[in-house]
Formats: C-alpha cells, structure tokens, sequence
C-alpha cells in the first residue's frame, strides 16, 4: 500500500505531469492517505482563494482515497466521513 503524503497530493491535485505518470503506473496498487494528510489538506482549502471549490476536491479525494488514522489501540482503522 502507499501512503500519500500532502505534497504528493497537491501535485496530483495541481495536474504535475512526473507525478501524474508515476501514479498511473502504480494504479492497480492500492493507496491511503493519513489523517494528518488529510487534516493538512483541509486546513489548505480553507485558507485558500477558492475555499468552496478545493474543499470539494478535498472531500471527493476522501471518496477515493481510505483515510488512515493512528492509534496505539486501533492500528490501521479509517476515519469515518462526517455526519
């Protein structure tokens, strides 16, 4: 499994061709983000210019991707999309 990290997102996100072909050669591997990824990402959206719009792509992401989060108690559970 990779684990993506908040920049690698960005550049997949912003359309950076090196990283766009490195992804689609590991398409088939499965693939996650953290929860601090996530947390760092969200954090990103809204303090950018187009809040609305990259919170979206913030949240399909999270559609896409299994959110990991880190517990010493319950290594390896997903974060549950919010209510």
């Amino acid at each position: 499994m990779y684990l993506l990290d908040t920049d690698t997102i960005i550049y997949l996100l912003k359309g950076n061709r090196p990283v766009m072909d490195n992804f689609a050669r590991h398409a088939d591997a499965p693939k996650a983000i953290s929860v601090i990824t996530f947390g760092e990402l969200i954090f990103g959206a809204r303090r950018s210019q187009r809040v609305h719009e990259n919170l979206a792509k913030v949240y399909r992401l999270k559609e896409l991707l299994p959110v990991i989060a880190s517990s010493p108690t319950t290594p390896g559970t997903s974060v549950s999309s919010p209510a």
